[in-house]
């Protein structure tokens, strides 16, 4: 685990110093008044030059054909991009499906707001048989994102840190709380300021309570009646593994 722990921050820290690195952009002119922008992988002179292109396309460009080639500083606010709302749909995040809504309290610091549609697949191991039913799930997010940087070379505008979790999901047989924490990522597009796609990553607990089963108890658990159940039967606690997609479109 603390080796696990330790590839994840070095990872981290390479991936800031890399997007911190990047300041300019190969630009090359063609005879024909195109223009491409990208990153040179290979430059083969007097023959030809591979571009890595902003949106991810490597081409091949004959020196014949080339006007004149040059570096540029992309210029633009990087505070443009996102804003103080957002809403939009979700895959997983506690469920299958799902509507979040988000607050910015600062540009990298959002809270969101969830409702979504959680299975729960409970085991009877006295019966070896298994019950699968649907709750709604109410939950809330806060995502903690360190810092708001461009990576030029891929066209994107990203934001990576860390997400708290909880929520409580109720159904007809069953109800809960989760908890999740773990890695948050974010980014947009170069060419997309008011959309973004989120991910999530990481663990969690799932505290069940069968409902049916607590009431019982409650029923039956009196000296008239002279039963004494335990109810600790009807919980059960379950580790997770938490993940969420997100399309997050921004309100102006």
């Amino acid at each position: 685990m603390k080796r696990l722990v330790f590839l994840i921050i070095v990872m981290a820290l390479c991936t800031s110093n890399y997007a911190q690195n990047i300041k300019t952009i190969d630009v090359i002119t063609l005879k024909d008044s195109t223009i491409l922008k990208g990153e040179i992988i290979e430059n083969v002179i007097n023959d030809y030059i591979s571009l890595k292109t902003t949106n991810g396309q490597v081409k091949i460009i004959k020196y014949e054909d080339i006007l004149k080639t040059g570096k540029q500083k992309l210029e633009f606010d990087i505070n443009k991009y996102g804003g103080d709302f957002s809403c939009g749909v979700a895959l997983a995040g506690g469920g299958i499906v799902g509507v979040p809504v988000r607050y910015f309290l600062t540009s990298t610091i959002p809270f969101e707001f969830g409702i979504h549609l959680r299975p729960v697949l409970a085991l009877n191991e006295s019966n070896n048989n298994s019950d699968l039913t649907w709750n709604v799930l109410f939950a809330g997010t806060f995502d903690f994102y360190f810092s708001k940087r461009l990576n030029e070379y891929k066209g994107r505008v990203q934001m990576n840190g860390m997400f708290i979790k909880g929520g409580y999901h109720t159904g007809k047989k069953y109800r809960g709380t989760i908890v999740a924490l773990g890695w948050a990522y974010e980014r947009f597009k170069i060419h997309h300021k008011n959309y973004s796609v989120s991910f999530e990553l990481g663990v969690g607990l799932d505290f069940l309570t069968d409902k049916e089963l607590q009431d019982y108890y409650d029923s039956y658990n009196s000296s008239y009646y002279g039963y004494s159940y335990d109810k600790s039967d009807a919980k059960t606690m379950s580790p997770m593994i938490y993940w969420k997609v997100g399309w997050n479109f921004f309100v102006k």
